[in-house]
């Protein structure tokens, strides 16, 4: 099974950063910066929607599907809800919400309530449990790692976690344009696959575009999923805008 993800993400983000464009950096101070500037992104609300198609080995048919995903956090606290559409025919096949499946997770920071609505059936189920675990889980899962905390679709670890822990790891000699943006450029090779990620130093530091590789002999979610021949997440069309100051 190949698996392709593209990402189209529109958001606002917070605390921009002034830095000069030419200033040299090396990985860990690119990746400090990054990390102290979403250490102060405490309270937001994330969308997301999401398109991917998969193409299987025993059937010449390609799966579409699409998931929509709405992240509020407070501190600790989280609301995850999200609707998905699966088996459909092409990209932008009709998805009345009726057909949805249906999820809902509440976290207060000690304990979480996940209520369900299996696709396309009347068939609901409510779990509760003090596991943070389930919460990353659902977050990395259905929200395909949500950019906007830095977490990749195939890891629990926010990305600059990952990176410092990566195989090997180095900042490309020159910027590279992001839209009208001169950004940082990471390579790393990491147990969880390669990544490329550009990061923008006018908006502090933050993910500008990234492109994630996962192949059957890295570790997918916490193990080693040698059934899965490869993973390719590509993160682009990001843009930055102020909205009343923010």
């Amino acid at each position: 099974m190949k698996v392709a993800y593209t990402l189209l993400i529109i958001t606002a983000y917070l605390i921009p950063v002034q830095a000069s464009a030419m200033e040299k950096l090396s990985v860990s101070e690119l990746l400090d910066r990054y990390t102290a500037n979403q250490d102060k992104l405490k309270s937001f609300i994330a969308k997301m929607e999401k398109s991917y198609r998969i193409r299987w080995h025993h059937k010449e048919q390609t799966d579409f599907g699409r998931l929509t995903s709405e992240l509020r956090v407070d501190g600790k606290r989280i609301h995850l809800l999200h609707y998905n559409w699966d088996n459909l025919f092409s990209m932008d096949a009709n998805t009345p919400i009726e057909d949805a499946g249906f999820w809902a997770d509440l976290w207060d920071g000690k304990c979480s309530i996940l209520y369900d609505k299996i696709i396309s059936t009347d068939k609901k189920s409510a779990i509760v449990s003090t596991e943070e675990r389930l919460v990353r889980h659902n977050t990395v899962v259905w929200c395909a790692g949500l950019p906007i905390l830095g977490i990749r679709h195939s890891s629990y670890e926010p990305i600059d976690s990952v990176l410092r822990q990566a195989d090997s790891i180095s900042v490309r000699n020159e910027l590279e344009p992001v839209g009208l943006v001169a950004c940082y450029v990471i390579d790393a090779n990491t147990t969880t696959g390669r990544y490329t990620v550009w990061f923008d130093p006018q908006h502090g530091y933050q993910i500008a575009q990234a492109e994630i590789h996962t192949g059957p002999d890295n570790i997918f979610r916490g193990r080693l999923r040698k059934e899965v021949e490869s993973y390719f997440l590509s993160v682009r069309n990001i843009r930055f805008e102020n909205v009343d100051g923010v």
